[in-house]
């Protein structure tokens, strides 16, 4: 009796913290189980399947002959290896909405009289209180739930994909980044390149992979040759302005690309006294932003140079149809009807070609050269 009288809880409080003690330790358990078969799993794939893996939610089978094209694996086979680690299962109805559109699921609200604002969490949790669900089954399409979706697990570890991707992007950029500003834009675009195959990245329709990465690296070194000499800021800027932009390139759209990582650049001031004051004067300007951040004013930056080469190359192109008489002079292209475009030489044929005005006439120009082509 005595050892009985021993076991037994005294009081119903210490029965709760023994059951609550007990539940702490079975999820304790239950979270070092997962992630332990997290870390399992992701040593188990290549970044190949990770990717397919990341990509397969809504979609069928067929729509992976590139992955195919690029691994040479089938998709069918790791699939099967996906299903045995229980990372990927087929929807059902809550999971199938997710994978509708923002559009496609305010049409089926329409339908039924409801709310149609809000995120898709709360568009879809609206359909569900609201919708009888065997009605919702019959409206989303059938094919949807021959798809896939990611269990807990599968989500898990596309979520450590996904910051395995961003940490090896940004160490990417940083040493590619210096590479450009030391001029060594080969070591740089294939760190860069070796970047974007590990992501399956596609380089251009109708190309070769290997034909459109000499033209990106082409494309990189112009920009990293070109001398910004017309602007009243420091060398240091023109040189990281130049490199930014090279990056940019390398990457597949130096003009998103590069405003980005050049305003990442200048933190404490943006080295640029005639940037700021048009900013001051001429509020209105295309471009001009709400507010003004480095990021902002670097955008403006870089979006001036890209016109300026644009335009400069394009003059270049007119100047040639003139000289094999395809045209006769060239012209300028204003838009929105820019008070400050609109004055000056806006047109030109002969010798008068030299004295039209240099593109772009001020920051945040869209202004472009057209050629006068000669009349049949």
């Amino acid at each position: 009796m005595f050892w009985k009288w021993l076991r037994k809880p005294k009081t119903k409080t210490d029965k709760a913290n023994i059951k609550h003690a007990a539940h702490n330790s079975t999820s304790e358990q239950q979270v070092k189980s997962k992630k332990d078969l997290i870390v399992e799993f992701e040593k188990s794939l290549d970044n190949e399947e990770k990717l397919l893996l990341k990509k397969l939610p809504g979609r069928s089978l067929t729509d992976f002959g590139w992955w195919e094209d690029r691994t040479g694996k089938r998709v069918e086979r790791v699939l099967k290896k996906f299903l045995k680690l229980k990372l990927v299962k087929q929807p059902g109805l809550e999971e199938a909405l997710y994978l509708l559109r923002n559009d496609e699921l305010k049409q089926i609200l329409a339908l039924y009289g409801l709310k149609k604002t809000g995120k898709k969490k709360e568009l879809v949790k609206q359909l569900l209180a609201n919708v009888n669900h065997s009605e919702l089954r019959n409206i989303i399409p059938k094919s949807l739930y021959k798809t896939w979706v990611h269990t807990e697990i599968g989500n898990a570890l596309v979520k450590r994909f996904d910051e395995f991707l961003a940490s090896k992007k940004r160490d990417v950029e940083k040493e590619a980044f210096q590479l450009l500003l030391e001029g060594n834009v080969d070591r740089a675009a294939r760190l860069v390149f070796d970047f974007r195959d590990l992501k399956m990245d596609s380089y251009g329709l109708g190309d070769s992979d290997e034909a459109f990465k000499k033209e990106i690296k082409r494309e990189a070194k112009k920009w990293l040759s070109y001398k910004y000499r017309d602007l009243d800021t420091t060398d240091d800027l023109r040189r990281k302005a130049g490199a930014a932009i090279a990056l940019g390139a390398l990457f597949g759209d130096a003009m998103r690309y590069g405003p980005t990582y050049l305003g990442d650049i200048f933190q404490g001031d943006f080295p640029c006294p005639s940037l700021k004051k048009f900013l001051k004067d001429h509020p209105e300007i295309y471009m001009a932003p709400r507010k003004v951040t480095f990021k902002n004013m670097a955008k403006i930056y870089i979006h001036y140079y890209w016109f300026r080469f644009i335009n400069q190359n394009k003059k270049r192109q007119i100047m040639s149809l003139i000289r094999r008489d395809i045209a006769i002079g060239i012209k300028i292209d204003v838009i929105d009807n820019c008070p400050i475009c609109n004055s000056g030489v806006l047109s030109a044929t002969g010798d008068g070609v030299k004295g039209i005005e240099k593109l772009p006439r001020h920051w945040g120009c869209r202004c472009s050269y057209e050629p006068i082509l000669k009349m049949k």
